[in-house]
């Protein structure tokens, strides 16, 4: 077989000039070009999910560009350029590479790390992962972050020292809105303005796709955390929304109304429970995009709401909702495509004996989930259903919950039923301990 010119190849990758190193000695380029078109076929045609679920496209890139070093140099900007995380091992990993090797910094022009709530229902990330996650931003200059600190006792804006804190006068640097991709909003002091948390119509951020507005737990008293009204920017590519530590007055919470493209929406701590039309209206609007939904607020929507229907939610397969509002429920539709069911507890609910029977009628309604699925086509997608509550509930109540039948029913349909801590250790229905080892991403 004889050697020829990487003409087509370079063409075909977009790759303008290949560094100088020895090609494969023995593949033509008809035959490189189909490997790299059935490599890059997944990765250019199919979005990559914003709940950072690994594709096999991904490892078999980096396969791939371990064959020579011609095929890392062509593959590694594309494996960098955007990057789903969805591990603590691999956002370690990947701060470690960035900043040990500092020809990777400018290839990151896209940096996602989706939240694993729906693996431990935790609501506050913790510090090792807040860190490495400013170690990228700091370290990759592509990567356009914004993080604004709002303390009332200052009456503006308290900026940090690190590069991805912008000074200006209130808080935003006119030039970077048209190519801000990610803000974060720390609200230091509970919400501002007598609770009214009011952002500009008129304020355009054209690129912005994460959104994290976080009141700070533990910085004001629950009724000052407690929003009345609101208006938001416009964002029409936004894609993941984060709210921390919101308590909703009044019946009053909006999604924004720009913002059609939602594929991660989590409510993390706080209480929802008189949002009225979160699941029947609120929620309408991300039918066909929405994929992970992650509430572990003390309650949403369950004033008035008991029978829900989510089918409208096509492209829905992670949910995590509170125990209690699960608990109210008396009649429920999943969509097919839910794949990832998850019921939290949330922890400033306190433990009281009586909450025997909501974990009683908790197993009840999951053994006839399960058993339902089994003689119906009901959820059958359904790959794993955890129940996650604080550790005194687990250590008090695991023995008297036995869960035979959600546990019979989900190993005769496949299903993975697990029973765990808030804080700690995972369990499975046999009361061994589970622990699961996270591969790098990179």
């Amino acid at each position: 077989m004889h050697r020829t010119k990487t003409t087509r190849i370079k063409y075909a990758i977009r790759f303008k000039k290949l560094p100088k190193a020895d090609w494969d000695h023995s593949l033509p380029v008809e035959l490189l070009e189909v490997i790299f078109d059935e490599a890059l076929r997944e990765f250019t045609e199919g979005a990559t999910p914003m709940t950072a679920r690994r594709r096999p496209v991904q490892p078999l890139l980096r396969r791939l560009s371990r064959v020579c070093q011609t095929w890392y140099y062509v593959l590694t900007p594309i494996l960098y350029r955007e990057i789903y995380l969805s591990s603590s091992d691999a956002l370690s990993a990947l701060a470690r590479a960035v900043t040990k090797y500092p020809d990777l910094q400018p290839l990151v022009h896209s940096f996602h790390f989706a939240s694993t709530m729906y693996k431990s229902a935790r609501i506050d990330i913790s510090q090792s992962d807040l860190w490495n996650i400013k170690r990228i931003y700091r370290a990759c200059p592509n990567i356009d972050s914004l993080t604004v600190q709002r303390s009332l006792d200052i009456g503006g804006v308290r900026l940090g020292e690190e590069r991805i804190y912008t000074t200006c006068a209130d808080g935003f640097d006119p030039g970077r809105l048209a190519r801000l991709t990610r803000l974060e909003v720390e609200l230091l002091h509970g919400m501002p303005c007598n609770s009214y948390l009011v952002y500009s119509s008129d304020l355009i951020l054209p690129a912005l796709r994460e959104l994290i507005l976080d009141v700070q737990k533990g910085a004001t008293s629950p009724p000052n955390r407690t929003q009345h009204s609101m208006s938001w920017p416009q964002m029409p590519q936004l894609t993941r929304l984060c709210i921390k530590n919101w308590y909703v007055a009044h019946g009053c919470f909006t999604f924004p109304e720009h913002s059609d493209k939602l594929r991660i929406i989590e409510l993390l701590g706080g209480n929802y429970w008189n949002a009225y039309s979160f699941f029947d209206q609120d929620l309408r609007k991300f039918s066909k995009t929405l994929e992970s939904l992650t509430i572990t607020a003390i309650e949403v929507g369950s004033y008035h709401c008991y029978c829900v229907d989510l089918r409208y939610l096509t492209a829905l397969t992670e949910l995590c909702i509170p125990l209690v509002t699960y608990r109210r429920w008396n009649l429920v539709w999943y969509p097919p495509t839910l794949r990832r069911l998850i019921l939290a507890g949330n922890p400033e609910n306190d433990f009281k004996e009586q909450d025997i029977r909501l974990l009683e009628e908790v197993e009840a309604k999951l053994g006839d989930l399960l058993q339902l699925r089994l003689r119906s086509c009901t959820l059958p997608n359904l790959k794993l259903v955890r129940l996650m509550v604080e550790s005194v509930w687990l250590w008090r109540l695991s023995p008297l919950l036995k869960f035979k039948s959600a546990f019979e029913a989900a190993k005769k349909g496949n299903v993975e039923l697990i029973f765990g801590f808030l804080l700690g250790d995972e369990i499975t229905m046999r009361g061994k301990v589970k622990k699961k080892l996270f591969k790098d991403f990179l």
